[in-house]
C-alpha cells in the first residue's frame, strides 16, 4: 500500500518510501569510513612495527660487532703481557710456537670465535707483501716514453702531410679560380676596388657607400703573408656557407711596408681574385671610413 504524498520542507511533495533509503545510504557511508580509518591504523601499525624491528636488528648487529672488537683487543693485551717463559731449542719460541715472522699453522683460526675470525679478515684481508705481484696478474709494466727523435720524426711527418695538403688544394683553387674573372682599380689614394665581371655596379656602389654591413670580420694583424692568405680562404668560405654575404678582412695600413702597400693587403687581393675564395666574391672594395676606412676591405659574398 503505497503511503500517501508528504510535503517536504521545501514545499515539494515526496512519499515516505525515501526516508528508509536514506537513512540507509547514511548508514552504508559511515560504515565505509570506519573502515577506512580501521584499515589505516592497522597499516600504521604495522610499519612502525617493521621500522622497530629493523633498529633493534641494527641494534644488535652493532653490540655484536662492538663486543668481538672488545675480546680480540682483550687477548692481544693478555698475549702481549705474558712474560717469556724460557727460549725453546733451535731457537723457537716458547712452548714449540712458531719463531717471529714465520707463517701462522693452518687451522690457527678455529680456535676463535665466528665474530673474531669475521673482523679479523675485514682488517687484514686485502693485505699482501709490498713485493708480490697484483691479484690475477703479473706485474704492471710502465708505459715507455716515446723518445725525442721519434717525437721530432712524427712532427715532421705531420708537418709534410699538411704542406702537401695544402698544395693540392692550392692547385685545386687555381684551377677553380682561373674560370673566375674581376676588373680591380686602385685610385691614386690607394684605395681599391673589384667586382666579378658580369656583376652588376650596383653591388660595388653598395660597398663603397657603406650601405652594406658586414656581418662578420677578420683581423689579420701579427699573421705572415701565407697564414693571413689560407686565414682568408677559411674564413670567406665558411661565410658564404653560413649565408653571410657581407664581410670585413682587417688587414691594417701597412704603413712600415715597401712602396707603402701592405703585404696583408696583397695577400687578401690576391686570395679574392686567384685564389680559393675568388669562386664565392662578388665584389670588394677599400672599407668606407664608417666601417673602418683604409685598412679593412669590405667583401660581398655570392648567395648560396
Amino acid at each position: 500500500m503505497v503511503e500517501p504524498m508528504a510535503k517536504r520542507d521545501d514545499g515539494k511533495k515526496t512519499t515516505g518510501l525515501n526516508q528508509p533509503f536514506a537513512e540507509l545510504a547514511r548508514a552504508s557511508r559511515e560504515a565505509k569510513r570506519k573502515q577506512a580509518l580501521e584499515h589505516a591504523k592497522r597499516k600504521g601499525a604495522a610499519a612502525k612495527k617493521a621500522s622497530e624491528a629493523v633498529r633493534q636488528r641494527a641494534a644488535a648487529e652493532a653490540a655484536r660487532a662492538k663486543q668481538a672488537a672488545a675480546k680480540g683487543a682483550a687477548k692481544g693485551a693478555a698475549k702481549d703481557a705474558a712474560p717469556p717463559s724460557g727460549a725453546a731449542p733451535g731457537g723457537a719460541a716458547p712452548g714449540g710456537a712458531a719463531p717471529s715472522g714465520a707463517k701462522p699453522p693452518e687451522g690457527f683460526m678455529e680456535s676463535y670465535s665466528y665474530d673474531d675470525r669475521v673482523a679479523f679478515s675485514q682488517a687484514f684481508g686485502g693485505v699482501r707483501p709490498l713485493d708480490a705481484p697484483p691479484p690475477g696478474g703479473k706485474k704492471r709494466k710502465k708505459a715507455k716514453k716515446p723518445t725525442r727523435a721519434k717525437a721530432s720524426r712524427a712532427e715532421a711527418e705531420r708537418q709534410a702531410r699538411e704542406a702537401a695538403a695544402e698544395e693540392a688544394r692550392a692547385r685545386l683553387d687555381r684551377l677553380v679560380a682561373g674560370d673566375v674573372d674581376f676588373t680591380v682599380r686602385r685610385d691614386p689614394d690607394g684605395l681599391l676596388e673589384g667586382r666579378r665581371r658580369g656583376e652588376p655596379d650596383r653591388t660595388l656602389r653598395m660597398l663603397l657607400s657603406g650601405e652594406l654591413t658586414p656581418e662578420a670580420r677578420l683581423d689579420l694583424h701579427g699573421l705572415t703573408k701565407d697564414d693571413a692568405a689560407k686565414a682568408v680562404r677559411r674564413f670567406v668560405r665558411e661565410s658564404q656557407r653560413s649565408g653571410r654575404r657581407t664581410v670585413a678582412l682587417i688587414h691594417g695600413r701597412g704603413s712600415h711596408s715597401e712602396g707603402g702597400r701592405g703585404v696583408l693587403e696583397e695577400a687578401c687581393l690576391e686570395m679574392l681574385t686567384q685564389g680559393g675564395a675568388a669562386p664565392v666574391v662578388d665584389a670588394f672594395c677599400t672599407a668606407p671610413r664608417r666601417h673602418g676606412g683604409a685598412g679593412v676591405m669590405l667583401v660581398r659574398l655570392r648567395a648560396l
